[in-house]
């Protein structure tokens, strides 16, 4: 007798009933005993890192014995505190059988995704330089233009120009540069993200929200780094920069 998952029953009794039905592991000629289908239960990911559901069979523990096995408890409350109780109980029954491992669901799952957490965090810190970089760039740029427009914010202010007036020339610049750089990026982000689709796990390799998070950062922190230099531009002295060559 066997469970199987609803995947492995539209994969292999498609258009049919399963209950009742028999099949055997490895084909017609191969020497596992056949498995009379009992039940249906929902899909499931065996492996965190798993995109889709797999299909699965279950046993009955008796029917496919096996040298290690593992013994799930729902609690309530610390799980880890009725580690020497279930260790009492099961000796009460086998004092021979060696109970080890004890951890609670949390702990399984959390040693599961340490790897995948690991790379997270990598990724995370290499994101975080690129975009501290890509800052100190755009900064860097925006205050090498000013420097070289400075003779013409002084004859600009020396006309009469107000200091918002300079602010929004600068930012406005800034702002033209961001915009090409998105028009740019986006194209090819999407499109490298399509050739990592594979390598995703939890995401969509055209989740919006994620696209949308990062595209608002990346214009929040490009205009803070245009600030600075048109700041200082909307503060210059006319006469400094009349004589600036």
């Amino acid at each position: 007798m066997g469970v199987i998952t609803q995947r492995l029953a539209e994969k292999f009794f498609a258009g049919e009933r399963p209950l009742g039905k028999s099949f055997k592991i490895g084909g017609e000629d191969s020497p596992s005993p056949w498995v009379k289908i009992v039940g249906i239960v929902g899909n499931i990911r065996y492996e965190p890192w798993d995109r889709d559901e797999a299909p699965y069979l279950y046993l009955p523990y008796r029917q496919t014995p096996q040298r290690l096995a593992s013994l799930v408890l729902r609690t309530q409350g610390n799980a880890t505190t009725f580690a020497s109780a279930a260790r009492s109980k099961i000796a009460s029954v086998d004092a021979d059988q060696p109970v080890f491992e004890v951890e609670s669901l949390q702990t399984v799952i959390s040693n599961k995704l340490l790897g995948l957490s690991y790379v997270a965090v990598m990724l995370a810190a290499v994101g975080l330089i690129a975009l501290v970089l890509a800052s100190i760039g755009v900064y860097g740029v925006m205050a090498y233009s000013v420097a070289e427009r400075t003779h013409e914010i002084g004859v600009r202010v020396a006309l009469g120009a107000q200091q918002r007036e300079v602010l929004g020339l600068v930012l406005k610049r800034g702002i033209v540069m961001t915009a090409i750089g998105l028009v740019i990026g986006l194209p090819l982000s999407l499109g490298l993200a399509q050739l990592l689709a594979d390598l995703l796990y939890g995401v969509s390799s055209v989740d919006v929200a994620t696209f949308g998070g990062v595209t608002l950062l990346m214009c929040a922190i490009t205009l803070l780094a245009c600030y600075v230099p048109a700041r200082r531009a909307a503060r210059v002295d006319p006469l400094v920069a009349l004589r600036y060559e």
